[in-house]
């Protein structure tokens, strides 16, 4: 039982990871893997970290992570979307272009 509750979670996350909107070369980042080398970016951990542990299925909330090229966002936005995937939820990452030109299309 055990072995196959392992294997549909291993399934789950391998089906839910694929459709997250990550970019491959980001389906493994951590928290953990973070560089974290000044106090503004320990804090953007510390807030990702708490932000992906508080998602709840239907509770809907924001995060946005603001800053220049190179900083980490696309890093810890995708260290969250995959801790709320093994945790058993389905979360999908997405940037702020993306998002208007969806909105934008249903205006269509």
């Amino acid at each position: 039982a055990l072995k196959a509750k392992a294997t549909r979670h291993a399934e789950f996350v391998a089906s839910a990871t694929a459709k997250s909107g990550l970019l491959r070369r980001f389906r493994s980042a951590t928290f953990e893997k973070f560089v974290a080398t000044t106090k503004p970016q320990r804090h953007a951990v510390t807030t990702s970290r708490d932000f992906a542990a508080a998602a709840q299925p239907g509770d809907w909330a924001t995060l946005l992570l603001i800053g220049p090229p190179g900083t980490g966002k696309t890093h810890l936005a995708a260290a969250m979307v995959l801790d709320v995937i093994q945790r058993g939820q389905r979360a999908r990452y997405t940037t702020f272009r993306d998002l208007i030109r969806a909105l934008r299309a249903t205006w269509r």
